[in-house]
C-alpha cells in the first residue's frame, strides 16, 4: 500500500436530489470535477499528497478526451482548522499499524458535493460554457485527519515515474509525432501553399511585372529559357525615342570607322 489516510466523520449531509430532478446527474460514465480550495495544496508536502490521494480515488477511467456534457458533478475540497481562525496543520505522516501519531495537527476537510446544470446557451456553446450553475445535492462531509501513512519520497517518486511503453503510447496519439531509436520525439507541420506574390516586400524598379518576363518562358514559341530578359518596348515608346534623337541630330546608323 502506497498512501493510507483514515477519517473521521464530524458532519454530514445526506444525498438530496430533489433540486435537479429531471437533469441527467451522476450518470454512468460520467466524471466529476475536482476543484481543491487553498493554497496548502500547492505549497505544503502533506496537503500537496492528501491532494493527489483524492485525485487517484475520484479520477475514475483514464481516458485520453472527455465531453463536457459527461461532466455533470463538481466536487470541492476544501480546508478549516477546528477553531475556524488558526492555519491549518496537517497530522504526521508516519502512522504504522497500532503506532501512535506524533502530531495529530487541527485540519478538518470539508468535502461538498454540487450538480452541475448548464444553461442553454452553455449548451450549445459547450468548448466556452460560462454560464454554468451549481447545485448542492450532497453528500456533504466533514473529515477529521486522523492516522495518516504516507510512502517515502523516493517510494512515491517511483510509484509516479510512468512506463516507456506508456509515454510511447501517448506520444504516438498524436498526429504526424514520431519517435526514433533514440528515444528522440519528431514531428511534422504541414503548411498550406504560400503565396509570396502578396507579401510585402521592398521593390524594385527592375522587378516590376510589366518590364521582365517570368523565368522559364519564352515570347516567340514557349521554349524554357534560363534566364529572364526584358520585354520589347511598345510602339508608342518607339516613336517618342526616335523623335528624340532626331532632335538632337543623332541616328540609327552609326558610320563605320577605321582602328
Amino acid at each position: 500500500v502506497l498512501d493510507m489516510i483514515e477519517l473521521g466523520v464530524l458532519a454530514m449531509d445526506p444525498l438530496n436530489l430533489e433540486s435537479v430532478t429531471g437533469q441527467n446527474v451522476a450518470s454512468v460514465g460520467s466524471k466529476p470535477f475536482l476543484i481543491f480550495e487553498g493554497s496548502e495544496f500547492e505549497s505544503e508536502a502533506f496537503f500537496i499528497r492528501l491532494k493527489n490521494f483524492f485525485l487517484d480515488y475520484f479520477k475514475g477511467s483514464t481516458d485520453p478526451e472527455i465531453s463536457l456534457e459527461g461532466v455533470d458533478r463538481a466536487i470541492m475540497i476544501s480546508l478549516r482548522s477546528t477553531n475556524g481562525t488558526d492555519a491549518v496543520v496537517g497530522p504526521s505522516d508516519d502512522c504504522i499499524g497500532s503506532k501512535p501519531q506524533a502530531a495529530k495537527g487541527n485540519t478538518i476537510v470539508c468535502f461538498r458535493h454540487y450538480a452541475v446544470s448548464k444553461t442553454v446557451s452553455a449548451v450549445a456553446a459547450p468548448t466556452t460554457a460560462d454560464r454554468v450553475k451549481l447545485t448542492d445535492i450532497g453528500p456533504n462531509f466533514d473529515f477529521e485527519l486522523r492516522r495518516v501513512y504516507f510512502s517515502p519520497a523516493a517510494e512515491f517518486k517511483t510509484a509516479c515515474k510512468m512506463p516507456k511503453e506508456a509515454i510511447a503510447h501517448l506520444k504516438g496519439m498524436h498526429e504526424n509525432v514520431s519517435q526514433d531509436n533514440m528515444g528522440n520525439l519528431k514531428g511534422q507541420l504541414h503548411l498550406g501553399k504560400q503565396d509570396i506574390t502578396k507579401l510585402n516586400l521592398r521593390r524594385f524598379a527592375g522587378y516590376k511585372k510589366d518590364r521582365i518576363v517570368a523565368a522559364g518562358e519564352d515570347e516567340t514559341d514557349g521554349a524554357p529559357t534560363t534566364k529572364g530578359r526584358r520585354v520589347e518596348a511598345s510602339d508608342d515608346e518607339d516613336r517618342h525615342r526616335k523623335r528624340h534623337r532626331k532632335s538632337k541630330g543623332m541616328t540609327d546608323d552609326f558610320p563605320e570607322t577605321d582602328i
